[in-house]
Protein backbone atom coordinates (compact mmCIF):
# COMPACT_ATOMS: atom_id res chain seq x y z
CA UNK A 1 0.00 0.00 0.00
CA UNK A 2 1.38 3.35 -1.05
CA UNK A 3 1.74 6.20 1.42
CA UNK A 4 -0.74 8.30 -0.51
CA UNK A 5 -3.36 5.54 -0.42
CA UNK A 6 -2.77 5.03 3.31
CA UNK A 7 -3.19 8.75 3.97
CA UNK A 8 -6.40 8.82 1.93
CA UNK A 9 -7.78 5.89 3.92
CA UNK A 10 -6.78 7.45 7.22
CA UNK A 11 -8.40 10.77 6.24
CA UNK A 12 -11.55 8.90 5.17
CA UNK A 13 -11.63 7.14 8.55
CA UNK A 14 -11.28 10.43 10.42
CA UNK A 15 -14.10 11.93 8.35
CA UNK A 16 -16.29 8.92 9.12
CA UNK A 17 -15.70 9.17 12.90
CA UNK A 18 -16.31 12.91 12.88
CA UNK A 19 -19.51 12.48 10.87
CA UNK A 20 -20.74 9.74 13.20
CA UNK A 21 -20.08 11.86 16.29
CA UNK A 22 -21.72 14.98 14.88
CA UNK A 23 -24.66 13.00 13.57
CA UNK A 24 -25.20 11.32 16.94
CA UNK A 25 -25.16 14.58 18.90
CA UNK A 26 -27.19 16.56 16.38
CA UNK A 27 -29.71 13.75 15.92
CA UNK A 28 -30.20 13.55 19.70
CA UNK A 29 -30.69 17.32 19.94
CA UNK A 30 -33.15 17.35 17.05
CA UNK A 31 -35.05 14.40 18.55
CA UNK A 32 -35.32 16.33 21.83
CA UNK A 33 -36.67 19.36 19.99
CA UNK A 34 -39.18 17.20 18.13
CA UNK A 35 -40.38 15.61 21.39
CA UNK A 36 -40.83 18.99 23.08
CA UNK A 37 -42.76 20.26 20.05
CA UNK A 38 -45.11 17.28 20.33
CA UNK A 39 -45.87 17.57 24.06
CA UNK A 40 -45.83 21.40 24.07
CA UNK A 41 -46.92 22.60 20.61
CA UNK A 42 -46.95 26.23 21.69
CA UNK A 43 -43.13 26.15 22.03
CA UNK A 44 -42.65 25.15 18.40
CA UNK A 45 -39.65 23.08 19.51
CA UNK A 46 -37.68 26.24 20.36
CA UNK A 47 -35.81 25.41 23.56
CA UNK A 48 -33.76 27.31 26.11
CA UNK A 49 -32.21 24.72 28.40
CA UNK A 50 -31.16 27.38 30.93
CA UNK A 51 -34.79 28.47 31.23
CA UNK A 52 -35.97 24.87 31.58
CA UNK A 53 -33.41 24.25 34.32
CA UNK A 54 -34.41 27.47 36.09
CA UNK A 55 -38.07 26.46 36.04
CA UNK A 56 -37.06 23.02 37.26
CA UNK A 57 -35.24 24.52 40.24
CA UNK A 58 -38.23 26.72 41.04
CA UNK A 59 -40.58 23.75 40.86
CA UNK A 60 -38.30 21.71 43.10
CA UNK A 61 -38.19 24.54 45.67
CA UNK A 62 -41.98 24.86 45.58
CA UNK A 63 -42.36 21.11 46.04
CA UNK A 64 -40.06 21.20 49.07
CA UNK A 65 -42.07 24.09 50.48
CA UNK A 66 -45.34 22.33 49.76
CA UNK A 67 -44.33 19.07 51.47
CA UNK A 68 -44.96 20.28 55.08
CA UNK A 69 -48.13 22.02 53.90
CA UNK A 70 -49.41 18.76 52.51
CA UNK A 71 -48.58 17.09 55.83
CA UNK A 72 -50.43 19.78 57.77
CA UNK A 73 -53.43 19.43 55.46
CA UNK A 74 -53.43 15.68 55.97
CA UNK A 75 -53.33 16.12 59.77
CA UNK A 76 -56.19 18.64 59.56
CA UNK A 77 -58.21 16.16 57.51
CA UNK A 78 -57.57 13.40 60.04
CA UNK A 79 -58.46 15.68 62.97
CA UNK A 80 -61.73 16.76 61.35
CA UNK A 81 -62.63 13.17 60.58
CA UNK A 82 -61.89 12.05 64.16
CA UNK A 83 -63.86 14.94 65.73
CA UNK A 84 -66.80 14.30 63.41
CA UNK A 85 -66.83 10.63 64.39
CA UNK A 86 -66.68 11.55 68.12
CA UNK A 87 -69.54 14.03 67.69
CA UNK A 88 -71.71 11.50 65.91
CA UNK A 89 -71.05 8.85 68.55
CA UNK A 90 -71.65 11.24 71.47
CA UNK A 91 -74.89 12.58 69.96
CA UNK A 92 -76.13 9.06 69.39
CA UNK A 93 -75.37 8.10 73.00
CA UNK A 94 -77.02 11.31 74.30
CA UNK A 95 -80.17 10.72 72.27
CA UNK A 96 -80.43 7.21 73.66
CA UNK A 97 -79.89 8.47 77.25
CA UNK A 98 -82.48 11.23 76.86
CA UNK A 99 -85.05 8.80 75.48
CA UNK A 100 -84.37 6.48 78.41
CA UNK A 101 -84.78 9.36 80.94
CA UNK A 102 -88.13 10.40 79.38
CA UNK A 103 -89.35 6.81 79.50
CA UNK A 104 -88.27 6.48 83.15
CA UNK A 105 -90.17 9.64 84.18
CA UNK A 106 -93.30 8.46 82.39
CA UNK A 107 -93.02 5.06 84.10
CA UNK A 108 -92.58 6.57 87.57
CA UNK A 109 -95.61 8.85 87.08
CA UNK A 110 -97.65 5.88 85.97
CA UNK A 111 -96.61 3.82 89.01
CA UNK A 112 -97.39 6.77 91.33
CA UNK A 113 -100.86 7.19 89.75
CA UNK A 114 -100.14 10.80 88.81
CA UNK A 115 -101.86 12.44 85.90
CA UNK A 116 -99.86 11.82 82.72
CA UNK A 117 -97.99 14.80 81.30
CA UNK A 118 -98.77 16.22 77.90
CA UNK A 119 -97.33 13.99 75.17
CA UNK A 120 -94.11 15.43 73.68
CA UNK A 121 -91.10 14.05 71.89
CA UNK A 122 -88.80 16.94 72.81
CA UNK A 123 -86.38 16.47 75.68
CA UNK A 124 -86.59 19.24 78.32
CA UNK A 125 -84.45 18.70 81.40
CA UNK A 126 -86.17 21.50 83.36
CA UNK A 127 -89.66 20.08 82.76
CA UNK A 128 -88.50 16.59 83.61
CA UNK A 129 -86.87 17.80 86.84
CA UNK A 130 -90.07 19.59 87.84
CA UNK A 131 -92.11 16.46 87.25
CA UNK A 132 -89.69 14.44 89.34
CA UNK A 133 -89.86 17.03 92.14
CA UNK A 134 -93.68 16.79 92.06
CA UNK A 135 -93.48 13.02 92.44
CA UNK A 136 -91.04 13.38 95.31
CA UNK A 137 -93.41 15.84 97.06
CA UNK A 138 -96.37 13.44 96.63
CA UNK A 139 -96.58 11.65 99.98
CA UNK A 140 -98.92 9.06 98.52
CA UNK A 141 -96.40 7.92 95.93
CA UNK A 142 -95.01 4.43 96.51
CA UNK A 143 -91.67 4.18 98.29
CA UNK A 144 -90.10 2.41 95.33
CA UNK A 145 -91.03 5.35 93.08
CA UNK A 146 -89.61 7.88 95.51
CA UNK A 147 -86.41 5.82 95.81
CA UNK A 148 -85.90 5.77 92.02
CA UNK A 149 -86.18 9.54 91.57
CA UNK A 150 -82.55 10.44 92.63
CA UNK A 151 -81.12 8.05 90.03
CA UNK A 152 -83.19 9.64 87.28
CA UNK A 153 -82.11 13.12 88.39
CA UNK A 154 -78.48 11.97 88.28
CA UNK A 155 -79.03 10.72 84.74
CA UNK A 156 -80.46 14.13 83.79
CA UNK A 157 -77.40 15.87 85.25
CA UNK A 158 -75.07 13.52 83.34
CA UNK A 159 -76.99 14.22 80.13
CA UNK A 160 -76.49 17.94 80.72
CA UNK A 161 -72.74 17.35 81.09
CA UNK A 162 -72.75 15.35 77.85
CA UNK A 163 -74.52 18.21 76.11
CA UNK A 164 -71.82 20.59 77.33
CA UNK A 165 -69.15 18.20 75.97
CA UNK A 166 -70.93 18.09 72.61
CA UNK A 167 -70.90 21.89 72.46
CA UNK A 168 -67.16 21.90 73.17
CA UNK A 169 -66.58 19.18 70.54
CA UNK A 170 -68.63 21.17 68.04
CA UNK A 171 -66.50 24.26 68.60
CA UNK A 172 -63.33 22.18 68.30
CA UNK A 173 -64.57 20.55 65.11
CA UNK A 174 -65.42 23.97 63.65
CA UNK A 175 -61.91 25.22 64.45
CA UNK A 176 -60.41 22.09 62.89
CA UNK A 177 -62.55 22.57 59.78
CA UNK A 178 -61.30 26.15 59.46
CA UNK A 179 -57.72 24.93 59.81
CA UNK A 180 -58.42 22.25 57.23
CA UNK A 181 -59.75 24.89 54.81
CA UNK A 182 -56.71 27.13 55.33
CA UNK A 183 -54.27 24.24 54.87
CA UNK A 184 -56.11 23.06 51.77
CA UNK A 185 -56.12 26.55 50.31
CA UNK A 186 -52.38 26.89 50.94
CA UNK A 187 -51.70 23.58 49.22
CA UNK A 188 -53.89 24.56 46.28
CA UNK A 189 -52.01 27.86 45.93
CA UNK A 190 -48.65 26.07 46.01
CA UNK A 191 -49.81 23.58 43.41
CA UNK A 192 -51.17 26.35 41.21
CA UNK A 193 -47.75 28.04 41.37
CA UNK A 194 -46.13 24.78 40.26
CA UNK A 195 -48.63 24.38 37.43
CA UNK A 196 -48.02 27.99 36.42
CA UNK A 197 -44.27 27.37 36.25
CA UNK A 198 -44.83 24.22 34.18
CA UNK A 199 -47.57 25.71 32.00
CA UNK A 200 -45.30 26.01 28.96
CA UNK A 201 -44.50 22.28 29.04
CA UNK A 202 -47.59 20.73 30.62
CA UNK A 203 -47.72 17.37 32.35
CA UNK A 204 -44.53 16.15 30.63
CA UNK A 205 -42.32 18.72 32.36
CA UNK A 206 -40.58 16.14 34.56
CA UNK A 207 -39.67 14.04 31.54
CA UNK A 208 -38.48 17.11 29.63
CA UNK A 209 -36.16 17.97 32.53
CA UNK A 210 -34.81 14.40 32.56
CA UNK A 211 -34.32 14.44 28.77
CA UNK A 212 -32.49 17.77 28.93
CA UNK A 213 -30.16 16.56 31.67
CA UNK A 214 -29.45 13.34 29.75
CA UNK A 215 -28.69 15.36 26.60
CA UNK A 216 -26.22 17.56 28.45
CA UNK A 217 -24.55 14.58 30.10
CA UNK A 218 -24.20 12.63 26.84
CA UNK A 219 -22.38 15.35 24.86
CA UNK A 220 -19.01 16.84 25.84
CA UNK A 221 -18.31 20.55 26.14
CA UNK A 222 -22.00 21.41 25.98
CA UNK A 223 -22.21 20.63 22.25
CA UNK A 224 -25.58 18.92 22.61
CA UNK A 225 -26.92 21.90 24.58
CA UNK A 226 -25.81 24.30 21.85
CA UNK A 227 -27.42 22.20 19.13
CA UNK A 228 -30.67 21.81 21.11
CA UNK A 229 -30.96 25.59 21.50
CA UNK A 230 -30.72 26.17 17.76
CA UNK A 231 -33.89 26.92 15.86
CA UNK A 232 -35.46 23.60 14.74
CA UNK A 233 -35.44 24.58 11.05
CA UNK A 234 -31.77 25.57 11.17
CA UNK A 235 -30.79 22.44 13.11
CA UNK A 236 -32.68 20.25 10.62
CA UNK A 237 -30.82 21.99 7.78
CA UNK A 238 -27.43 21.41 9.41
CA UNK A 239 -28.39 17.83 10.28
CA UNK A 240 -29.34 17.01 6.69
CA UNK A 241 -25.99 18.44 5.47
CA UNK A 242 -24.00 16.34 7.94
CA UNK A 243 -26.10 13.31 7.01
CA UNK A 244 -25.26 14.08 3.38
CA UNK A 245 -21.57 13.94 4.32
CA UNK A 246 -22.21 10.58 6.00
CA UNK A 247 -23.90 9.35 2.83
CA UNK A 248 -20.94 10.51 0.77
CA UNK A 249 -18.61 8.56 3.06
CA UNK A 250 -20.82 5.50 2.66
CA UNK A 251 -20.36 5.94 -1.08
CA UNK A 252 -16.58 6.35 -0.81
CA UNK A 253 -15.77 3.48 1.56
CA UNK A 254 -16.79 0.63 -0.78
CA UNK A 255 -14.95 2.39 -3.59
CA UNK A 256 -11.82 2.67 -1.44
CA UNK A 257 -11.99 -1.02 -0.53
CA UNK A 258 -11.68 -2.02 -4.18
CA UNK A 259 -8.08 -3.16 -4.77
CA UNK A 260 -5.96 -0.74 -6.75
CA UNK A 261 -8.74 1.89 -6.64
CA UNK A 262 -7.36 5.37 -7.12
CA UNK A 263 -9.04 7.43 -4.34
CA UNK A 264 -7.24 10.67 -3.63
CA UNK A 265 -7.64 13.19 -0.84
CA UNK A 266 -9.10 15.69 -3.26
CA UNK A 267 -11.70 13.12 -4.32
CA UNK A 268 -12.77 12.62 -0.71
CA UNK A 269 -13.05 16.36 -0.04
CA UNK A 270 -14.94 17.02 -3.27
CA UNK A 271 -17.31 14.10 -2.69
CA UNK A 272 -18.00 15.24 0.89
CA UNK A 273 -18.84 18.77 -0.23
CA UNK A 274 -20.87 17.46 -3.16
CA UNK A 275 -22.83 15.12 -0.87
CA UNK A 276 -23.58 17.89 1.60
CA UNK A 277 -24.64 20.31 -1.16
CA UNK A 278 -26.83 17.68 -2.81
CA UNK A 279 -28.41 16.75 0.53
CA UNK A 280 -29.24 20.40 1.21
CA UNK A 281 -30.70 20.88 -2.27
CA UNK A 282 -32.72 17.65 -2.01
CA UNK A 283 -33.98 18.70 1.43
CA UNK A 284 -35.14 22.07 0.09
CA UNK A 285 -36.89 20.46 -2.86
CA UNK A 286 -38.55 17.91 -0.57
CA UNK A 287 -39.75 20.66 1.78
CA UNK A 288 -41.10 22.69 -1.12
CA UNK A 289 -42.87 19.62 -2.51
CA UNK A 290 -44.42 18.68 0.84
CA UNK A 291 -45.54 22.27 1.36
CA UNK A 292 -47.20 22.38 -2.05
CA UNK A 293 -44.85 25.02 -3.43
CA UNK A 294 -45.62 26.43 -6.86
CA UNK A 295 -44.45 29.48 -8.78
CA UNK A 296 -48.11 30.20 -9.56
CA UNK A 297 -49.24 30.18 -5.93
CA UNK A 298 -50.57 33.75 -6.32
CA UNK A 299 -49.18 34.98 -3.04
CA UNK A 300 -50.18 31.95 -0.98
CA UNK A 301 -47.55 31.24 1.63
CA UNK A 302 -46.34 27.67 1.73
CA UNK A 303 -46.06 26.21 5.18
CA UNK A 304 -42.58 25.49 6.46
CA UNK A 305 -42.38 21.80 7.19
CA UNK A 306 -38.73 21.77 8.16
CA UNK A 307 -39.57 22.11 11.84
CA UNK A 308 -42.30 19.47 11.64
CA UNK A 309 -40.30 16.69 9.99
CA UNK A 310 -39.07 14.17 12.52
CA UNK A 311 -35.28 13.64 12.67
CA UNK A 312 -35.54 10.18 11.10
CA UNK A 313 -37.07 11.65 7.94
CA UNK A 314 -34.49 14.44 7.82
CA UNK A 315 -31.64 11.96 8.28
CA UNK A 316 -33.05 9.64 5.64
CA UNK A 317 -33.23 12.46 3.10
CA UNK A 318 -29.64 13.47 3.85
CA UNK A 319 -28.17 9.97 3.67
CA UNK A 320 -29.99 9.10 0.45
CA UNK A 321 -28.88 12.36 -1.14
CA UNK A 322 -25.28 11.80 -0.02
CA UNK A 323 -25.08 8.24 -1.37
CA UNK A 324 -26.96 8.98 -4.60
CA UNK A 325 -25.58 12.48 -5.13
CA UNK A 326 -25.11 12.06 -8.90
CA UNK A 327 -28.63 10.76 -9.52
CA UNK A 328 -30.21 13.25 -7.11
CA UNK A 329 -28.47 16.16 -8.86
CA UNK A 330 -29.84 14.98 -12.21
CA UNK A 331 -33.29 14.51 -10.65
CA UNK A 332 -33.25 18.06 -9.29
CA UNK A 333 -32.24 19.28 -12.74
CA UNK A 334 -35.21 17.49 -14.27
CA UNK A 335 -37.56 18.89 -11.63
CA UNK A 336 -36.28 22.40 -12.32
CA UNK A 337 -36.88 22.02 -16.05
CA UNK A 338 -40.39 20.72 -15.44
CA UNK A 339 -41.10 23.57 -13.05
CA UNK A 340 -39.92 26.14 -15.58
CA UNK A 341 -41.94 24.53 -18.37
CA UNK A 342 -39.10 22.90 -20.27
CA UNK A 343 -39.49 19.96 -22.66
CA UNK A 344 -37.33 17.61 -20.64
CA UNK A 345 -38.58 14.09 -20.52
CA UNK A 346 -40.02 12.62 -17.38
CA UNK A 347 -38.00 10.38 -15.10
CA UNK A 348 -34.32 10.28 -14.25
CA UNK A 349 -31.72 10.76 -16.92
CA UNK A 350 -29.48 7.70 -17.40
CA UNK A 351 -26.07 7.95 -15.80
CA UNK A 352 -23.26 8.08 -18.40
CA UNK A 353 -19.90 6.72 -17.34
CA UNK A 354 -17.18 8.80 -19.10
CA UNK A 355 -14.86 5.79 -19.11
CA UNK A 356 -17.33 3.79 -21.20
CA UNK A 357 -18.03 6.59 -23.68
CA UNK A 358 -16.55 6.32 -27.20
CA UNK A 359 -13.09 7.85 -27.33
CA UNK A 360 -12.59 11.23 -28.91
CA UNK A 361 -10.32 10.92 -32.00
CA UNK A 362 -9.32 13.09 -34.91
CA UNK A 363 -10.29 10.39 -37.37
CA UNK A 364 -13.68 9.44 -38.63
CA UNK A 365 -16.54 9.47 -36.20
CA UNK A 366 -17.08 6.28 -34.25
CA UNK A 367 -20.26 4.53 -35.27
CA UNK A 368 -23.01 4.44 -32.69
CA UNK A 369 -25.98 6.49 -31.54
CA UNK A 370 -25.56 10.18 -31.04
CA UNK A 371 -26.08 11.52 -27.49
CA UNK A 372 -28.16 14.60 -26.72
CA UNK A 373 -25.85 16.83 -24.59
CA UNK A 374 -28.82 18.29 -22.70
CA UNK A 375 -30.60 15.10 -21.62
CA UNK A 376 -27.90 12.46 -22.03
CA UNK A 377 -30.32 10.34 -24.05
CA UNK A 378 -29.57 8.70 -27.44
CA UNK A 379 -30.98 10.66 -30.39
Amino acid sequence: MSLHRWLAGFFLLICMLAALFLNAVMFSARSFQHYVAQVAPETGGVIRLAEIERVGEEVKALELTMAPLVGAAAQADASVAQLTADLDRTRSELNATQAQIMASVDRLESEAGAAPAAATSAYDDISLTQRLDALLANRTAPAAVRASIPAVKAAIAQANVTESNIAALTDKAAAAANEQARAGETVVQARSQIVQRQSAYGAEFSRIIAEAQALKASSPLGIGKSFAEMHPVFLSTVLVCVMGALGAILYLFPLYMVPNAQVYLRDIVVRLVFGMATALAFYIVANATLAGFSLSSQGQQAQSVGANLNPFTVSLLGIIAGVMADDIAKWILERGRQLLGGNAGSGLAPSIDPASAPPMTSGPAVSGPEIDPNTGRPL
